[in-house]
């Protein structure tokens, strides 16, 4: 990846938000940071909770099999500072969204459930290769872009896996807390946050090679948005 200095995109802050900050979003966290290494995506990344206990450790189940070292994470409440600075707010469930907003009104359009987010990265990926899109110099820029195909998101489940693991409605947008479940509960956890964060961070890198290789003058193709759109 080319001129990436110069960019804000470089600079982006992706923040993962649960409710104690000690599984999901750590997790995510960490899987992000370690996609993003491996694909030289220069994001930094956070994670934060709504009901956070201050200074606690990562549970078990989520820190077994991330590279990194899990022992250095510390627990931390969200505040309406951390969440502003944010470029892109990943929830893990479909409600802390809207818990999200009242820490720190305005953030609305930046903030998607992770599970949310890999689907929306499905669609912009090829419309962002089709030239449907300029290029992006922010990763608030791709948050926006995300924010602007919401409206193409089905609200029932959009695979059968997904179907058989949520029931209600619009619920495949949400990854439940696996604390206070059995342990098979709490491990299909643990792996759906991991795996959807894969998905994540390869969307995003796809996303900023696609945008980083275009020249910045560039506009979208009407023929190519009109295409990809269909």
């Amino acid at each position: 990846m080319n001129d990436t200095a110069n960019l804000d995109i470089t600079r982006g802050l992706i923040l993962t938000v649960c409710s104690a900050n000690v599984c999901r979003s750590p997790l995510s966290e960490l899987t992000l940071a370690e996609v993003g290494r491996r694909n030289a995506t220069p994001v930094r990344f956070a994670s934060a909770g709504l009901a956070a206990r201050t200074g606690a450790a990562m549970c078990h189940m989520a820190a077994r099999g991330i590279p990194d070292e899990p022992a250095s994470h510390a627990a931390r409440e969200l505040d309406r500072e951390l969440a502003t600075s944010a470029d892109l707010i990943l929830t893990m469930e479909k409600e802390q969204r809207g818990q999200v907003a009242r820490v720190a009104p305005g953030t609305q359009a930046k903030t998607f459930t992770l599970t949310e987010a890999a689907a929306l990265l499905d669609l912009l990926v090829p419309l962002v290769s089709a030239g449907a899109h300029a290029r992006f110099t922010s990763m608030r820029d791709i948050a926006t872009a995300l924010h602007g195909l919401r409206g193409r998101l089905p609200l029932d489940p959009p695979s059968r896996r997904r179907r058989e693991l949520h029931s209600t409605t619009g619920a495949w947008m949400s990854i439940p807390d696996g604390h206070n479940q059995s342990t098979s509960a709490h491990v299909a956890v643990v792996d759906g946050v991991r795996q959807t964060s894969v998905r994540v961070a390869t969307g995003i890198a796809a996303v900023m090679v696609e945008t980083l290789a275009r020249p910045a003058a560039e506009a979208p193709s009407r023929e190519n948005a009109d295409h990809a759109a269909a």
